[in-house]
């Protein structure tokens, strides 16, 4: 594509256009960060990456902060699996190009409670059911 110049008739090229994403083309970052204290070191996995956690924080981190845990991947779907020595939970997250999203995994809030495969029939549930009412 060009353009010309009305008065003199030379041909101006369009200024170029750089990637501003400092993630890297077509990538997001997911920074992951807790609240409150859990038993044993704190696992999470994410595409193939294995990433330790041991810091607990008093308030919500800047995205970018760089002691906090994160990732930078392609933008597209992705499951996390976030395992302390009685913690397991479990996400489903969206990486966004050029943005940046933070997981607070506190509670597993708004994540959902995984199961440890205890038996060789896989996964057995980790509820207890509730009690029933007495007459």
């Amino acid at each position: 594509m060009y353009s010309c110049d009305s008065k003199g008739g030379s041909v101006v090229s369009p200024p170029v256009i750089h990637d501003t994403n400092i993630y890297g083309n077509g990538n997001g970052k997911i920074t992951f960060y807790r609240t409150s204290q859990i038993t044993g070191n704190v696992t999470i996995s994410i595409s193939g990456n294995t990433l330790a956690d041991s810091l607990v924080w008093q308030q919500t981190p800047a995205c970018d902060t760089t002691p906090a845990v994160s990732k930078i991947l392609p933008a597209g779907d992705y499951t996390a699996r976030i395992e302390g020595a009685s913690f397991l939970c479990n996400y489903n997250i969206k990486v966004e190009e050029r943005i940046c999203k933070l997981i607070n995994y506190t509670g597993c809030a708004n994540g959902y409670v995984g199961c440890y495969p205890l038996t060789e029939r896989g996964c057995e549930p980790t509820t207890v059911p509730a009690p029933t009412a007495r007459d």
